[in-house]
């Protein structure tokens, strides 16, 4: 195969010319495909550049992909800034700005469908930033390593979950004089729970760490949404007549939340 230099990356690519309308490109995993009409006389490489972006765009997400970031083996995408090294994905999405995602030591960068240049150049343009949230986020684990250091997680099935958090349901929808229209158990990563306007609640599995005040309290979040959805004033008026300690218990479940991601 040929190779063909697009922004900063070799693409390899190889052509055959065929009876057909339209010029067809095929990228397999990162390397190109080109079908090319038979009565098209300018040069293969002319023909990569009009799609450069396109190629581009789907060879970075293919080389740095979004949905592994997370996993521990993850190597794809690493970006050095002075001493620190910072794990990156990309995504490419209808936006109008560069976002940048930054959990721990590795980030999401999302870059608009628009956007003309290097990934490696829209990492240099935030690098000093990014450097500096590097920083604050080691110090922050080292802190939150020394709050855990006393506290261990329980150990239930999914079954003792459920069979707790029917209990709480029970409890609070009294209470609140609210009805839950459906319950159901996620994985989820960034929160605790959900609640939709149809009154649907969604817990997320990893509540089986908790000790049991905590399992309360979030039942009692959730189900207080469905009086306000907000978190404004008279959500946590609601909130602090169950529990005044609201603010400390979320502070708990900050701990419980990095210990169990660093299962």
């Amino acid at each position: 195969m040929s190779k063909i230099r697009i922004k900063d990356k070799l693409v390899e690519y190889d052509y055959v010319y065929r009876d057909v309308k339209y010029l067809r490109y095929k990228l397999d995993e990162n390397k190109l495909h080109l079908v090319i009409p038979t009565s098209c006389t300018g040069h293969v490489e002319e023909y990569i550049l009009e799609k450069e972006d396109w190629i581009y765009r789907n060879v970075v997400e293919y080389e740095y992909p979004s949905d592994r970031l997370y996993d521990d083996d993850y190597s794809a995408g690493t970006y050095t800034i002075k001493d620190r090294k910072l794990k990156f994905a990309v995504e490419y999405r209808k936006v109008k700005y560069i976002h940048y995602k930054l959990y721990e030591d590795r980030l999401l960068l999302v870059l608009p469908n628009s956007y003309k240049k290097s990934v490696e150049e829209a990492l240099e343009i935030k690098e000093k930033w990014l450097y500096r949230q590097l920083l604050k986020n080691e110090e922050y684990g080292h802190r939150l390593d020394e709050e855990c250091r006393d506290i261990s997680l329980s150990n239930r099935s999914q079954g003792q979950l459920k069979k707790l958090c029917d209990t709480y349901i029970e409890k609070y929808s009294k209470q609140l004089n609210v009805k839950v229209n459906r319950l159901q158990f996620r994985d989820m990563t960034k929160k605790w729970g959900s609640c939709s306007i149809k009154s649907n609640v969604t817990l997320s599995k990893s509540l089986a760490y908790l000790p049991d005040k905590l399992v309360a309290y979030v039942v009692y979040h959730e189900l207080t949404h469905l009086i306000v959805l907000a978190h404004n004033d008279a959500f946590f008026d609601i909130i602090k007549r169950e529990f005044p300690n609201y603010e400390e218990l979320d502070k708990e479940l900050e701990r419980y939340n990095y210990l169990i991601n660093k299962l």
